[in-house]
This record gives C-alpha cells, sequence and structure tokens, in this order.
C-alpha cells in the first residue's frame, strides 16, 4: 500500500514537469529553426520589439533596416518571430484601420 501511495505521489510531481518541459523543448526548436530560416527582405520583430526589414544575415548576427538609411545589427537570437504574425495586443491598436473616437479631440 505504501509503495502505491509513494508512486502516485511521485507522479503526481514528475508528470506534468514533464511534459512542461517538453513543450518548452519543442518551442525552443522551433524558434531555433525560424532564426535559421531567416532570410534578407523578411520582416522581424527583435525581443525589445524592434521591427525590422532584414538586409543581411550572418552566422550569429542579423542587420536590419528601422527606417530608410537607418541599419542596426543585432543577434539572431533576439529575432523572435515575424513582423506578420499578429499578437492579441496588437488587434486594440489603430494600425488596423480601426477608428478610435477618444482620438478625434487629440486630432483637431
Amino acid at each position: 500500500m505504501d509503495i502505491i501511495l509513494i508512486i502516485a505521489l511521485l507522479a503526481l510531481f514528475l508528470l506534468p514537469s514533464f511534459f512542461m518541459m517538453r513543450k518548452q523543448r519543442k518551442q525552443q526548436e522551433e524558434l531555433r529553426s525560424f532564426q535559421q530560416a531567416l532570410n534578407p527582405g523578411d520582416r522581424v520583430i527583435s525581443a525589445g520589439g524592434i521591427h525590422l526589414v532584414l538586409t543581411d544575415i550572418g552566422e550569429t548576427t542579423v542587420t536590419g533596416e528601422l527606417a530608410h538609411g537607418v541599419e542596426v545589427t543585432m543577434e539572431k537570437i533576439a529575432i523572435l518571430r515575424p513582423a506578420d504574425q499578429v499578437s492579441p495586443a496588437d488587434n486594440t491598436s489603430t494600425a488596423n484601420g480601426a477608428h478610435h473616437p477618444e482620438n478625434d479631440e487629440r486630432d483637431r
């Protein structure tokens, strides 16, 4: 009876952590493959939230254009996702063409 209780407690604590580690490992592998597949011209977002159009890809660094004639170089591991991937927070901005009446007063 005691051995069954011990096994049940071990399973209760070890199985959830095992599944979480597996999910994190899968996400890390997807990110690594995305970073290895970067090409010049790709629109990406860095870990700091900087939107770039990539102009040059090195082995460990990327160079991207922030604005016309303004380029930055950063580590490839800082690139997190493509810029065309919309996050839920992006839906609240006016960039999607939504009209926000509270901005009418400010724009006058």
